[in-house]
């Protein structure tokens, strides 16, 4: 009985992907580096998000520092501003009552308050580029307060009321100096402060 062989399989090349499938220790090693590949590039993220994180904490720190030494060197021209209005007052009261003493206690009290102030100031005070008034301050309170020690050097530091002298000296220190315009130069300081403060953050600041 005649046999008839069977015929050929058809015989193709094996492609690289079905080589790698017909074989599972390539498999494993392809899923192994698809995986670390995969846990890098998450730990990589991770590691950018960390860097943002602590960048944008950094700069609120900075920003909380700044903010806060701002509002110390404020809070003490507002201080001395303070001290400058309550002098001029006085002043007013004690030209206003002339001879008659009103007000000169506190004038005089006022003056030394502003003197021992002033002393005290630490130079980040009035080293600002907007802080010229202190030199104006100083000019000022020293030739207001050289006219009240002359004032008690005649009378002894009793006497009720200022002399026409003194308060003469008065009207001439305030022409000189114009306490006004000292006043409104510490307004300035502590409004452009603030202003160059928020100008300065106002696009640094990360938003939400």
């Amino acid at each position: 009985m005649a046999s008839f062989p069977f015929p050929p399989f058809p015989m193709h090349e094996m492609t690289k992907w079905e080589w790698v499938l017909n074989n599972p220790e390539w498999v494993n090693v392809l899923t192994t580096s698809l995986f670390a590949a995969f846990t890098i590039g998450i730990i990589a993220t991770q590691a950018i998000l960390s860097n943002h994180a602590q960048q944008r904490q950094n700069m609120l720190l900075q920003y909380q520092l700044e903010y806060a030494r701002m509002r110390s060197l404020n809070i003490v021209r507002e201080e001395v501003l303070a001290l400058v209005s309550k002098l001029r007052r006085c002043l007013s009261l004690v030209k206003l009552g002339s001879g008659e003493g009103l007000g000169w206690d506190d004038m005089r009290e006022a003056v030394y308050d502003l003197i021992d102030k002033v002393n005290s100031l630490d130079a980040s005070i009035y080293s600002g580029y907007y802080d010229g008034w202190c030199g104006t301050l100083r000019g000022y309170m020293d030739d207001v307060f050289e006219a009240v020690k002359n004032d008690s050097d005649v009378d002894g530091g009793t006497g009720p009321c200022p002399t026409a002298a003194t308060l003469a000296a008065f009207d001439e220190a305030e022409s000189k100096w114009s306490p006004l315009d000292i006043a409104v130069e510490i307004k300035t300081a502590i409004r452009m402060s603030g202003n160059v403060f928020y100008e300065k953050w106002s696009g640094l600041l990360p938003v939400d």
